[in-house]
């Protein structure tokens, strides 16, 4: 049975190209759904970060953040 070996340093390059790699999908798949919640809860005239009706508030009157960059 021929011997296996495993190897005991990591290359360098190859490492820091596949944590990149996947730390990009991992961004990716957490990033996305806030990313489309935010979207579409602009599009339907609400607070991107409580989902409350604007009105003609500046100012979210449910959570107080700023609702300016929502009416573009």
């Amino acid at each position: 049975m021929p011997e296996r070996f495993l190897p005991y340093k990591p290359i360098w390059p190859g490492f820091a190209i596949n944590t990149i790699f996947d730390a990009a999908i991992l961004w990716f798949l957490f990033a996305a759904p806030a990313r489309l919640r935010r979207w579409r809860r602009i599009k339907r005239g609400l607070c991107p970060a409580c989902a409350y009706p604007i009105g003609t508030s500046d100012t979210c009157t449910e959570c107080g953040q700023s609702t300016s960059t929502a009416k573009r």
